[in-house]
């Protein structure tokens, strides 16, 4: 049997300070990565405070924050491409971070189901235009990863279009010569935060709306002492532009179509599908094929699918309408959708996630960045940072007990 491996970030840890009292961690930001940073440190015994200026809500009518406008699926890293662009160990970094993630979702939604939590175990489909091998050596190891790890892999496109009931027919159908699978989880947003936050606040986390602006490295001192905390870990994802002066933030729009999936307009759709198409050739210059996400299919709970592709048009009627045109691509009975909701924002993008300590003050850490794999890498993300705050209190008990 295939089986993730969590790593070292899963062994429980205690974080104390030298004076023996319980350490105080400032946590800014409310989304996914702050209440998973949070949920990790009281694991290993810290008091936690989270400030933020927004919240995810249960009233519908209420704004949406980012973390609650995901398509929620789990992917073995990186997951917004078939092959590895990244550098070698950043790359290493995500694979680290995806696998303890899962372990994480596969206990809870054992232990709690999927109505408490919001988990949801679902197979994910994901079809090529291009034979894998030749798309580039990272996107054949990526897979030969998937095979390792994750449960339920099978290769074989044709297998797929007819398991999948993909339509293969007609002048504008994809023609694919790749694909596979394997067993995965989507998260539902809302339900999974409303979760984690009552989960954190049974644990004894305080949940603040508090606005924090101008340059982090200038007010780091003034929340630490506002707030009485001995570090502080920034979560704040596109905000970071600001408060951190970060350039490698870059926005991105995102929009997502919800559909009504009961099975009475269309046969009800159970599991994942991901198109994948390559937008460059290869050349002299380019080793290999450019690829990306085009179309996706994602079925949140069992009474919405969420609908999503590439299109950045700047009209919102004409991207929803670009959405379900794109789509019907896959399943022409999906033009018979009953739209019930959307998702239309700006969300984060970064090459490589920042996560772990400021070099210009010990005192502060990040976790942001992630964009579309912030449910991916969540919990393995948040041991991380546990694990760089633990290191940083092991540091300063060496330092204050040096006679040297």
């Amino acid at each position: 049997m295939p089986q993730m491996n969590p790593g070292d970030l899963y062994e429980q840890v205690k974080i104390t300070r030298s004076d023996g009292n319980i350490p105080h961690i400032l946590i800014i930001g409310g989304g996914v990565s702050g209440l998973t940073t949070a949920w990790a440190l009281c694991e290993a015994g810290c008091k936690v405070t989270v400030i933020a200026k927004q919240y995810s809500s249960t009233r519908p009518e209420k704004e949406k924050i980012a973390s609650e406008m995901g398509s929620g699926l789990w992917e073995w890293a990186p997951s917004a491409s078939g092959s590895s662009k990244d550098a070698q160990n950043e790359y290493q970094n995500s694979k680290r971070w995806c696998q303890p993630t899962y372990v994480k979702f596969e206990e809870l939604h054992a232990k709690y189901g999927a109505d408490i939590t919001g988990i949801r175990s679902r197979m994910s489909c994901f079809v090529f235009d291009k034979n894998i091998e030749n798309i580039d050596e990272s996107a054949k190891n990526k897979m030969i990863e998937i095979k390792e790890h994750c449960d339920g892999f099978y290769r074989g496109v044709k297998h797929l279009v007819r398991k999948y009931n993909i339509s293969t027919v007609g002048e504008k159908a994809f023609d694919f010569q790749d694909g596979y699978e394997y067993f995965s989880y989507v998260v539902d947003p809302k339900k999974y935060l409303a979760w984690l936050k009552r989960n954190i606040e049974e644990l004894g986390v305080r949940l603040l709306k508090f606005e924090v602006t101008g340059n982090l490295l200038n007010e780091g001192e003034n929340l630490l002492n506002m707030f009485q905390a001995d570090v502080l870990v920034n979560c704040t994802g596109l905000a970071s532009v600001s408060l951190c002066h970060d350039t490698e933030l870059v926005p991105i729009r995102t929009t997502l179509l919800h559909s009504r999936n009961d099975g009475v307009r269309f046969p009800m759709i159970k599991s994942c599908i991901s198109v994948y198409k390559h937008v460059g050739a290869r050349s002299e210059e380019r080793s290999r094929y450019e690829i990306e996400r085009t179309i996706f299919l994602i079925p949140r709970n069992d009474k919405a699918l969420i609908m999503g592709d590439n299109s950045q048009m700047q009209n919102n009627a004409n991207i929803l309408q670009e959405i379900h045109k794109n789509c019907t691509r896959l399943y022409p009975e999906l033009r018979n959708a009953e739209p019930i909701d959307y998702d239309y924002h700006t969300q984060q993008y970064r090459k490589y996630p920042r996560v772990g300590q400021d070099k210009d003050n010990s005192k502060i850490f990040h976790n942001y960045g992630h964009g579309y794999s912030r449910y991916s890498l969540s919990y393995g993300c948040a041991l991380d940072v546990r694990k760089a705050i633990r290191r940083y209190f092991d540091e300063l008990d060496v330092k204050l007990n040096s006679h040297l």
